[in-house]
């Protein structure tokens, strides 16, 4: 169960105030309500007078301060930054620790709109903004590539397929470490590359790598439900995959869970359930079809980044991007040991 440094939800010194001294108005005006019913009463009993009046409506004053004193001392004292307890608003993952220097990650969509382009960008960002490598004086930023396929989110991050794939028209069975030079830097520190739908088969995908492997210390490729050739062949070339899927993915997710386990390939595949509204509770067949999973969180950040081309992974107020902390710290913990330590 995750904890919040929410403000408590009781009764705040002024707001105690404030009904104290509504109390008291409270009383005085019943007082004065019984004094004119006496009067407008015949033989309700003798006349009262003005100083009777007032004697009587202090008295009531007076008994109602000492109720309301005693009430507001005797109340719990609010505490501002006391840690209250929430539902959970994603699940922690669980996912295994890759090792070993360069990684490759394939992140695959289920279905249209799953969201495998954000995930691969804003998760090669935040290793390349987050990451330590090496000791002493030298240290340094891990330098990561994200494989985007083109669609809405390279268009908004002016990327185009042309540079890549005039390169594989003039290299159609060889490639070498040029590839590296038509990487786009993001000033956030991550690379990115944009794929055309199709452009890679496996043996291309094969020739990619071994060109850019020794570049890179993360290389993450976006494989959508449209190219799932690319998905076949990234899934065997890759350390680990994440297959990205929305909470009511459970057909999809299952057919692929079937295929994987058929392969024996289960301890190198996971589920990561995509915008799941914070009363989610994980369905029993995420862990009886997967060995590994996670879930990001529904987050409007992610939706307003996304629109205007801007990664969410450096956005502290996302929800989102500490749930991809997490991911990336779990499967990347050789990478991240900065941000792990901090974390412990």
């Amino acid at each position: 169960m995750r904890r919040s440094h929410m403000a408590s939800s009781r009764q705040r010194p002024s707001a105690r105030i404030g009904r104290l001294a509504g109390s008291v108005v409270v009383v005085a005006l019943i007082a004065l309500a019984l004094w004119w019913a006496a009067r407008a009463v015949p033989g309700a009993g003798p006349p009262v007078t003005t100083a009777g009046l007032v004697a009587a409506v202090l008295l009531v004053v007076l008994f109602g301060l000492v109720v309301a004193a005693t009430w507001l001392f005797t109340w719990p004292a609010a505490a501002p930054n006391e840690p209250v307890i929430e539902e959970p608003w994603f699940a922690q993952p669980n996912l295994p620790a890759g090792r070993g220097v360069p990684r490759v990650l394939s992140i695959c969509g289920l279905a249209p709109g799953a969201g495998s382009s954000t995930i691969a960008f804003n998760l090669a960002l935040h290793v390349a903004c987050e990451g330590l490598i090496g000791q002493g004086d030298e240290r340094r930023r891990p330098r990561t590539l994200a494989l985007l396929q083109e669609g809405d989110l390279t268009r908004r991050l002016n990327l185009s397929p042309e540079p890549l794939q005039t390169y594989f028209e003039a290299h159609p069975v060889s490639a070498d470490d040029s590839l590296v030079e038509l990487a786009v830097r993001h000033p956030a520190g991550c690379e990115v590359l944009c794929l055309a739908s199709g452009l890679l088969h496996a043996h291309r995908l094969r020739l990619l790598l071994e060109a850019i492997r020794e570049h890179y210390d993360l290389v993450v490729i976006d494989c959508p439900t449209a190219d799932p050739w690319l998905a076949e062949s990234a899934a065997r070339l890759a350390a680990f995959t994440l297959l990205v899927g929305g909470p009511a993915c459970e057909s999809a997710a299952i057919a692929a869970a079937e295929t994987v386990w058929r392969r024996g390939s289960e301890g190198r595949v996971g589920l990561l359930l995509n915008r799941v509204a914070g009363s989610f509770r994980l369905p029993a067949w995420v862990g009886a079809a997967f060995v590994h999973w996670a879930v990001l969180p529904e987050d409007p950040v992610v939706l307003e980044a996304d629109g205007a081309g801007h990664p969410w992974a450096l956005r502290q107020e996302s929800r989102a991007r500490r749930a991809l902390a997490e991911i990336a710290t779990a499967v990347l913990p050789d990478l991240l040991r900065q941000e792990a330590a901090n974390a412990a």
